[in-house]
C-alpha cells in the first residue's frame, strides 16, 4: 500500500471521491479541488483554474473526456481539454438541491442528478448543457428518501421508511407501484436490486 500525501502533490486534508476515467487517469474530490493522479504526479485544479468553489464532493468521468465536477455548494461545472467550464444553469440547479447534494445516476456520457429527499426534477447533464424531467409524484405527507433512478425503465425508486414501503414510480405512464419491505435500513442499491439489513 502507498502513501501519499502534500509533499507528493496531494494538497488536501479530506478526499471525499475517487473515480478512474477510461484513460487510467485517477481523479480526486477534494477540500482543496480535483485532482488529477497519472500514477507518479497529482495536478490540482482550483480557484485559478476557474472552479467557484474547491470542496469538491464528487467527480464523474464520462466517455467523451469530461469530468463533471459537483462542488459541495453545488456550483456545478466541468472539465474539457483541462479547462474548467462552469454551468450557466447553477441558480436553477442550485434551488433543486439546497441542503443536500444530488444524487447521480450514469449512462455513457449522460448523467442523471436528483434529490435525496421527494425530489420535484430530474436533470440530465450531456455535453455541457442540463435539461430537466419533472416529477409529477404526489408526495402528500409523505417523505420519501430517493434509492435510485433506473434510465433503462424511467423508473425512481423512494424508500418510505415510515411505512416501510419501496415506492416505484415510472416518469413515463406516471404509475406508481409499492412494494412492501420489512423494515430496515438500506446498505445498497444497484438498478432494482436492493440490499436492505434486517
Amino acid at each position: 500500500m502507498v502513501h501519499y500525501s502534500e509533499a507528493d502533490g496531494l494538497n488536501s486534508s479530506y478526499t471525499y471521491h475517487l473515480r478512474q476515467d477510461q484513460n487510467g487517469f485517477i481523479w480526486i474530490g477534494s477540500d482543496n479541488g480535483l485532482f488529477r493522479f497519472d500514477g507518479k504526479d497529482f495536478k490540482q485544479y482550483g480557484k485559478a483554474e476557474g472552479l467557484k468553489n474547491i470542496d469538491i464532493i464528487s467527480c464523474e468521468p464520462l466517455p467523451n473526456n469530461e469530468i463533471f465536477i459537483l462542488p459541495f455548494l453545488n456550483d456545478f461545472a466541468y472539465l474539457k481539454n483541462g479547462r474548467v467550464i462552469n454551468l450557466d444553469l447553477n441558480d436553477h440547479l442550485k434551488n433543486q438541491f439546497s441542503g443536500s447534494i444530488p444524487k447521480i445516476t450514469r449512462n455513457g456520457n449522460r448523467l442523471y442528478l436528483y434529490g435525496t429527499q421527494n425530489p420535484r426534477n430530474i436533470f440530465i447533464y450531456e455535453n455541457g448543457k442540463v435539461k430537466k424531467t419533472p416529477v409529477l409524484l404526489e408526495y402528500k405527507n409523505r417523505k420519501l428518501s430517493t434509492l435510485q433512478y433506473d434510465f433503462s425503465t424511467q423508473n425512481l425508486y423512494l424508500n418510505e421508511s415510515a411505512t416501510g414501503k419501496v415506492i416505484i414510480y415510472n416518469l413515463i405512464s406516471g404509475q406508481e407501484k409499492e412494494i412492501r419491505i420489512d423494515k430496515g435500513n438500506m446498505i445498497c442499491e444497484k438498478g432494482d436490486f436492493f440490499c436492505i439489513s434486517g
